[in-house]
């Protein structure tokens, strides 16, 4: 599948000599950029070669960049394209770096289980509303991948016709919202004119696959959709926040409209109280608002 890639491109950790001991990947390329961004390993060994003993860095490659930190005797990359905030690339690169080195410590299948801890990291600079769809890029009998956030933005990924996907994923999203048969922890697979597509609520919103039925593989893509959401999950801020006592019953029933559509449904809802509160809202004000759309979406 073609289409636009997550702004981070790639996260390596490499050892002394140059081996890629764990690569994530981010986003498809189209056909002709696919070797360049295969080149990138093979970048590793002269690179290391050029930073001698640095420990922190970057190299420019064209319109990306590697940003490298060195710890001990491992080196971590964070291959960006180049609008992509230095200091974002930075801090994700730092994070990766303290995080990684007690699991390298560990047998190997901890090792390859840190993909998860990277994505983490990774969502929690990046957002959802880029993560999501990117999360998907490449897979395997995927043919379109749109996603809706709870401020209904959209951010499609399509192969063609995205203004045509994304009415489709509109218009479903409405239907669903009336007929209230979708619940947080389901996987529907609806038909439409363009294509089969699976649901699933994912973090702040709806997650819209268009997939091909002779290329997909069901249990996979509804493995990574629970993936997703378990990442999602364990990103998610832990935010206290003061209940008035005359709000208390407006905040139990937007709550528990919250546990219906998502997996850590306190959490969400305290966050989207803080972040509305933030943009001047009172708390009265923004709990209304937030049991009205959660309403809206059941």
């Amino acid at each position: 599948m073609a289409g636009s890639a997550l702004p981070v491109r790639d996260v390596i950790i490499t050892n002394s000599a140059g081996m890629v001991i764990l690569r994530r990947s981010y986003g498809s390329l189209p056909p002709e950029q696919v070797e360049t961004t295969a080149s990138i390993v093979n970048l590793i060994t002269p690179l290391m070669e050029q930073i001698g003993k640095t420990d922190v860095g970057k190299v420019m490659l064209g319109s990306q960049y590697l940003t490298f930190k060195r710890t001990k005797d491992l080196l971590f990359i964070v291959f960006s394209d180049k609008d992509v905030k230095m200091e974002i690339a930075e801090a994700i690169c730092e994070e990766i770096s303290k995080k990684f080195p007690p699991t390298y410590e560990k047998e190997h299948e901890e090792v390859r289980k840190f993909k998860k801890e990277i994505d983490t990291t990774v969502l929690s600079y990046i957002g959802q509303k880029e993560f999501i769809p990117c999360f998907f890029s490449g897979t395997l009998g995927v043919e379109f991948i749109a996603y809706r956030d709870i401020d209904g933005e959209w951010s499609v990924r399509a192969q063609a016709n995205e203004a045509g996907v994304r009415g489709t994923c509109e218009k479903l999203h409405k239907e669903l919202a009336q007929s209230k048969s979708l619940r947080r922890n389901a996987i529907l697979r609806i038909e439409s004119k363009i294509a089969p597509i699976l649901v699933a609520m994912v973090g702040n919103g709806l997650l819209f696959l268009g997939i091909n039925e002779e290329e997909a593989d069901l249990d996979i893509l509804f493995d990574r959709i629970r993936e997703l959401r378990e990442i999602i999950s364990l990103s998610r801020p832990r935010i206290t926040l003061h209940v008035p006592a005359e709000m208390r019953d407006l905040y139990e029933r937007t709550l528990s409209l919250y546990l219906l559509l998502y997996e850590d449904g306190e959490s969400v809802l305290r966050r989207d109280l803080s972040h509305l509160m933030r943009r001047g809202m009172g708390f009265g004000e923004a709990l209304k608002k937030l049991f009205e759309k959660a309403e809206s979406q059941i």
